[in-house]
């Protein structure tokens, strides 16, 4: 990777262009994983990249970490194999692969429950209940010139919020995908703080009767009649506050945290 740099600038900070500076290039033959690669300039990156890429054991680590994103914290080799195996016969098409993790989660949908991380859960909240977030990309657009303005901030805001801060995660491995880095007391009472509070201002207007939650509850869940009765007593506010009470039960129930 020798060689490889940023072109900063004042106008463009951090986002320049990369370039291959061949005086800052470490000449030479190298070995990595027992494969020796010639002296090749800014060409040896590639083939290393290509190597690793297609290498079984990374092939393998990238399938179990979508197995564990979308169906159990403990992917099976039952679970793992046919992602796997759609790697191998696509020559790692990103279609074929997220069609078999697909295929997998829906196969053991009966069997297994993955907890959301918050941004996912936020993300569900948003599709299910039509909220106001995030903003479409017309109105995200912005140039460098100036900042983001408040409601381009928003998304940002409540992710740092309900304890999943954007571009903060640890190095090298990211934000995690098991449950037990998401329970806690914290973490649980700040998503029942947002769906409570902030939630209700983010409902569009036309959204705001008993009726529309309960449209909703029945086109996601087969166990919506339950769900619905829970918030019953509610049934006749659309205030904010009587719209946080609603919420705050609903968006923090057990089939709406795990899948």
């Amino acid at each position: 990777m020798t060689g490889w740099a940023q072109k900063w600038d004042r106008k463009n900070l951090e986002t320049g262009d990369i370039w291959f500076d061949q005086e800052m290039h470490q000449k030479g033959d190298k070995v990595v994983l027992g494969v020796k690669y010639k002296n090749d300039a800014k060409r040896e990156l590639a083939k290393v990249i290509h190597d690793l890429a297609t290498h079984p054991i990374c092939i393998k680590f990238v399938s179990t970490k979508l197995c564990r994103h979308f169906i159990t914290d403990e992917p099976t080799d039952e679970m793992i194999n046919p992602v796997i195996e759609a790697w191998n016969k696509s020559n790692g098409s990103l279609i074929e692969i997220h069609k078999a993790v697909i295929t997998q989660a829906y196969k053991y949908n009966e069997i297994t429950h993955k907890f959301h991380p918050p941004e996912i859960w936020l993300m569900q909240l948003s599709r299910m209940f039509d909220l106001n977030i995030p903003l479409s990309f017309e109105k995200m657009n912005y140039t460098f010139k100036s900042k983001p303005n408040n409601r381009q901030r928003q998304l940002s805001w409540i992710l740092r919020e309900i304890g999943h801060s954007p571009y903060r995660a640890k190095q090298p491995n990211g934000w995690s995908d098991l449950e037990v880095d998401w329970v806690s007391p914290e973490l649980l009472l700040r998503r029942f703080w947002f769906a409570s509070v902030e939630l209700p201002m983010l409902v569009k207007s036309g959204n705001r009767s008993h009726g529309f939650i309960l449209s909703c509850l029945k086109n996601n869940f087969e166990d919506h009649k339950n769900m619905a009765s829970l918030i019953d007593n509610f049934r006749f506010g659309t205030s904010d506050y009587d719209l946080g009470q609603k919420y705050g039960v609903i968006c923090n129930l057990p089939g709406v945290l795990k899948i």
